[in-house]
């Protein structure tokens, strides 16, 4: 249960819903795909561009929507992730329409330098093949719609209307897919006598609320939000898909109102488990709410053999091996990588995923596939002996990075290349061009038992995995926190980058920490570690301003251990400018030189574009938070962040103009 929140199950059916596999060339089974939607008066259609179809990356913005089929092509890999999307938005007597080629084809975006594709393997998509149920019978699609909800329903809108008829109430309802949680709020709106406020990522992801909701509900941009004065009554839909910060600004900005958050807390919806992990236990720190939850499905049959096929391949109810019969202190706990073969024992890879999944609020189907298929990383697991067998108490996942050519490195500046996280960091944002060519291991995730957890498993872990590679350093990238630094700093690891905001999904700003192996990743990491200590003192004002200030124990966690930089000679200064304009740097990772530049040349901006002059003055002399400065400037938020290169750009003109001619 979470903390401050009190908990009601508004705990009928329709018809099943069907899974149609069709194999062979892409042309063919298309044409066989039409005979099998023959009924469907709505349909969605996700592939490559052309004829109607939806591309994969827009599928995301219609979650929420409902269809009465849906065909997806997975000729060039399977994204598990989009999977757990789609099915989803089948309705009731519907069906789901997977396309593909007759032997599963890797997912190509697994193929991170330097591995091709022919590297990655497909055991993902060969266990969901296993797993599939055998080929309905052809016959049209028969789909039904109850716009009007069952019983369970129809108890979440009276209480919802109960709710939002008494003083200020904060209410948070969860349900999986198909269990009619957005047309019971747009019920429970229609049924007030006062217009409601409908927020969400985007007008088609609340849809839904909006077309129950009738002329009551009135759609606001989330933007909109943060700025509008208090509303009385606030209902946010797929609340899941919206970063942690914003809801939390979202909640500070309306003290008074009714305020109402809805979602699925499976890890697909963008932010994952982050909502119920993250919001969800800031939330009832803040004071009570109660958490309501629709358990039976609306849209589709109870027991429904499509849903069930997706939890089982999904691992939506994997957890933590049971622990149970294991008497701590007299096991045998050993530790190793785990090769990826071994994933196909079924009980070892739900009790790996299960872990991983309790533990992280990170952890989606996306990762699943990447488990099991992505040959840059390696699975290392501490196991337990017991009497049934060994159990899974502690997993590390972790990634193989760098170690590019020294012109690929110098790419970084510019350009990302995919899944070399802790390389993009060093050459981008540090300014190393030869960063990338070190041997990194990068820690993406580390997760124990809840069980056994401060009994030194996720120690025993790091430790093997610093023996077990010949890297020149190590390095991980986590949602900031004092205890993970101090857990970090006590195994040799030093921070040497702060984000510059509070994280999407973890609510707080990520820290990059390292451990130097080599002597040349020791020397990059105190250069780095230089330049953190002088970008400190301006990244935790900026940091305030963006309404993401650290907390105390962590901000002295994370200057203790900075060393007292030395200044940086006018070469040096005028080299990170240089850096600045022609990189992908953040304007917070330059801050104190940027700053420095903008206030000596600050009579310089009376020649400036207007624009320019008022963004240089707002976020880079006053310190205001990005947003505050864009809508000083006129621009968005994301315009604001590239506009500031160009009036940095402009500004070192008018200084090379104005030393020539003195």
């Amino acid at each position: 249960m979470l903390e401050g929140a009190s908990r009601i199950c508004i705990a009928e059916t329709m018809a099943s819903r069907e899974l149609v596999v069709l194999r062979g060339p892409a042309n063919r089974v298309r044409h066989q795909a039409r005979r099998w939607l023959e009924g469907s008066e709505d349909t969605l259609w996700v592939g490559e561009p052309g004829d109607g179809r939806v591309l994969p990356r827009q599928v995301r913005s219609l979650l929420g929507q409902a269809r009465d089929a849906v065909v997806l092509e997975l000729f060039s890999g399977l994204d598990l992730e989009l999977l757990a999307q789609v099915e989803g938005m089948v309705r009731g007597g519907g069906r789901l329409i997977l396309l593909e080629p007759e032997e599963p084809t890797p997912d190509a975006t697994l193929a991170v330098e330097p591995f091709r594709i022919e590297d990655v393997s497909v055991r993902a998509a060969s266990r969901l093949r296993a797993l599939m149920p055998a080929r309905p019978t052809l016959a049209p699609i028969r789909v039904v719609r109850a716009d009007r909800g069952t019983d369970e329903q129809a108890r979440l809108v009276d209480r919802l209307v109960a709710r939002w008829t008494g003083e200020r109430s904060r209410t948070a309802v969860i349900a999986d897919r198909g269990r009619g949680k957005s047309s019971a709020l747009g019920l429970a709106i229609a049924s007030l006598d006062r217009p409601v406020t409908v927020s969400g990522p985007s007008p088609d992801a609340v849809r839904e609320v909006l077309r129950f909701g009738g002329p009551h509900a009135r759609f606001v941009p989330l933007d909109a939000l943060l700025d509008a004065t208090n509303a009385s009554h606030l209902v946010i839909d797929e609340a899941a898909q919206i970063d942690v910060p914003t809801l939390r600004r979202i909640v500070l900005a309306h003290p008074e109102a009714h305020l109402t958050w809805a979602s699925t807390a499976r890890g697909y919806e963008g932010t994952g488990a982050g909502w119920v992990q993250r919001f969800l236990r800031w939330l009832g720190e803040q004071g009570p709410f109660e958490l309501l939850s629709l358990e039976r499905p609306i849209r589709w049959s109870q027991g429904d053999a499509l849903e069930r096929w997706v939890r089982e391949a999904l691992l939506f109810d994997a957890l933590p091996a049971h622990l149970a019969s294991l008497v701590l202190g007299e096991s045998t706990r050993t530790v190793r990588h785990v090769m990826r073969d071994e994933l196909r024992d079924p009980a070892l890879l739900t009790q790996v995923y299960g872990l991983l999944m309790h533990a992280h609020h990170r952890t989606s189907p996306g990762d699943l596939g990447r488990l099991l298929d992505a040959p840059n990383l390696a699975l290392h697991v501490v196991f337990e002996e017991a009497p049934e067998g060994p159990r899974v108490v502690g997993v590390n996942l972790v990634a193989h990075e760098g170690a590019l050519s020294r012109e690929r490195s110098h790419a970084l500046a510019t350009q990302r290349i995919r899944g070399h996280v802790l390389p993009d960091t060093l050459v981008s944002h540090g300014g190393n061009l030869d960063a990338g060519t070190l041997r990194m291991i990068r820690s993406v995730r580390i997760a124990t038992h809840p069980d056994r957890q401060r009994h030194g498993i996720a120690r025993l872990l790091t430790e093997h995995v610093h023996r077990h590679y010949a890297a020149d350093l190590f390095g991980t990238v986590f949602g900031a926190t004092d205890e993970l630094v101090a857990f970090r700093q006590a195994l040799g690891y030093q921070v040497i980058r702060l984000g510059s905001a509070a994280g999407a999904r973890s609510g707080e700003p990520s820290v990059v920490m390292v451990r130097p192996v080599s002597d040349d990743a020791r020397a990059l990491s105190e250069a780095l570690r230089a330049d953190l200590s002088r970008n400190l003192p301006l990244q935790l004002r900026l940091l305030i301003a963006e309404s993401a200030p650290l907390a105390p124990p962590l901000e002295r966690a994370l200057a203790d251990a900075l060393p007292e930089p030395p200044p940086l000679s006018p070469t040096e200064q005028r080299a990170r400018l240089a850096h600045y304009l022609e990189s992908g740097q953040t304007f917070e990772a330059a801050a104190s030189v940027l700053h420095a530049f903008a206030c000596a040349r600050r009579q310089d901006f009376a020649r400036l574009e207007p624009m320019d002059a008022t963004l240089l003055e707002a976020r880079v002399i006053e310190l205001a938070s990005w947003r505050e400065a864009a809508q000083r400037a006129g621009l968005s938020v994301a315009q604001a962040q590239r506009r500031l290169r160009i009036a940095f750009r402009a500004l070192q003109r008018e200084w090379a103009i104005l030393d020539l001619n003195q």
